[in-house]
């Protein structure tokens, strides 16, 4: 797939897309998790492209909307209702089937997607309910068996929209205790942990994210199946993160394993986050370029308090993976890859209106193509930036990140500026120290924020 090339296709196409409200990168094996099994998306991490700085616009009640809209859902609301996407309308113009599955509890943003099929599939989740009842079980279900159905002669989105992993977290039984033995023997108190209060505690969501990953499994292998026979795109993504380990969490020494042991899933290798004492004002221009074959970080909780900031890297930093079933093209280039450019979730729809050979403009999406991305045909960004449309805002460089937070009772706003990656957990603040690089960063991130508000 060389720079620049332009698909050649005339067969019916297809892209199956899959966007969970909730999903912590820090749950999965392929960005670094050691301990928590998630096999499928281990071994969808081996055959696509995966995306280590993928970054949410809205953490907040929008979060997921550009999905929907395709543009940033920035300003006091986004500039389409939800009800309204220039970027389906034009594949739907073109010819191209929309099948939209959604579970009952999802956020709304999806309702922007309505415009040719939409089916409401799932139940409510429930305490203990058995494993293939959850909801994204049924989803999943629905999806294989509308992959499985007779085609047309049109190319078609089949896009499962999932609440991922809910609110409280309410796995069964099964599932849900699948992880208290690991947790005991590593000191951590379990006695206490009853159904009363499964839905808050580390081990549980770890469950849940392991039952999701199996229903992922049988996703991909309907994916598979259907892809034999014509080009297919395939894209994984999460529009929120989750703090899931800070309350009550482990202890730090249980998310690190020791040398003699390995993960009962991956062998994934991982490094440890390394330390730049000689950063300066000048790593904000340093842009951030596509790394092949690069193991995930190692993930450590730390051995101070975390912040409680609403824009946290565990909550803006979402999963995202792109596969394409091109005959042999991605495979040999990309495949088993990670990508280091900061992309955004609105990328999404930009890629589908690319690989549809669809044309694209700002007043159709705010995102980039993330195939373009692959090919480097346009320079990376430089920064990304996010809200919670409650006060916060931040933004994102390859080497930064600095978050402003409005005091209801002051009239200064809070600024703290962490060193990336070194601080995953954002707890040195580094402000005080480095007063240029932050004067630049809220500079810039007052014009995205201005621009994406008109």
């Amino acid at each position: 797939m060389a720079a620049g090339r332009r698909w050649k296709w005339t067969l019916i196409m297809q892209a199956i897309v899959v966007t969970l409200d909730r999903l912590a990168t820090s749950a999965l094996g392929c960005y670094g998790n050691e301990w928590i099994e998630t096999p499928h998306l281990d071994r969808l991490a081996s055959e696509a492209v995966v995306f280590d700085r993928h970054f949410t616009e809205h953490v907040g009640a929008s979060a997921g909307t550009s999905l929907g809209t395709g543009q940033f859902p920035f300003g006091a609301a986004p500039r389409l209702p939800l009800t309204d996407s220039a970027w389906s309308n034009i594949t739907a113009a073109a010819g191209v089937e929309l099948h939209l599955l959604r579970e009952c509890d999802a956020q709304p943003w999806s309702r922007a997607l309505e415009t040719t099929t939409c089916s409401m599939v799932a139940t409510q989740p429930v305490l203990d309910p058995k494993p293939d009842e959850i909801p994204f079980a049924h989803l999943v279900r629905t999806a294989m068996e509308t992959l499985a159905s007779p085609r047309g002669t049109a190319s078609r989105i089949v896009w499962l929209h999932s609440a991922g992993v809910p609110e409280p977290w309410l796995p069964p039984e099964g599932f849900a205790t699948l992880y208290f033995e690991d947790y005991e023997e590593r000191g951590c108190e379990m006695a206490a942990v009853t159904r009363d209060n499964w839905g808050t505690h580390p081990a549980v969501y770890a469950g849940y994210v392991s039952l999701i990953d199996h229903w992922l499994g049988e996703l991909l292998t309907a994916v598979k199946k259907s892809a034999v026979n014509e080009p297919t795109l395939l894209v994984f993504v999460a529009a929120r993160g989750c703090d899931w380990t800070k309350e009550p969490g482990p202890r730090r020494e249980f998310l690190e394993l020791d040398d003699d042991e390995s993960p009962a899933v991956t062998d994934l290798l991982t490094t440890d986050l390394a330390t730049d004492d000689a950063a300066s004002a000048e790593r904000i221009s340093t842009p951030a370029t596509l790394l092949l074959d690069v193991a995930p970080v190692r993930i450590h909780q730390p051995a101070v308090p975390r912040p409680t900031h609403s824009l946290t890297e565990a909550i803006t930093r979402t999963p995202l993976f792109l596969r394409l079933f091109d005959g042999a093209s991605f495979d040999v280039e990309f495949a088993g890859t990670r990508s280091n450019r900061l992309v955004q979730t609105a990328d999404i729809a930009a890629t589908l209106l690319h690989f549809f050979q669809l044309p694209s403009a700002p007043a159709v999406t705010d995102g980039r193509s993330l195939l373009n991305e692959l090919n480097e045909t346009e320079p990376p960004r430089a920064m990304v930036c996010f809200t919670d449309g409650d006060g916060s805002r931040g933004i994102r460089t390859a080497d930064w990140s600095c978050l402003i937070q409005d005091e209801p009772l002051e009239q200064e706003s809070t600024v703290q500026l962490f060193a990336k990656p070194e601080d995953y957990w954002e707890v040195n603040d580094l402000s005080g120290q480095q007063r240029d690089v932050t004067a630049t960063l809220i500079k810039g991130l007052n014009a995205i924020l201005t621009a994406s508000s008109r």
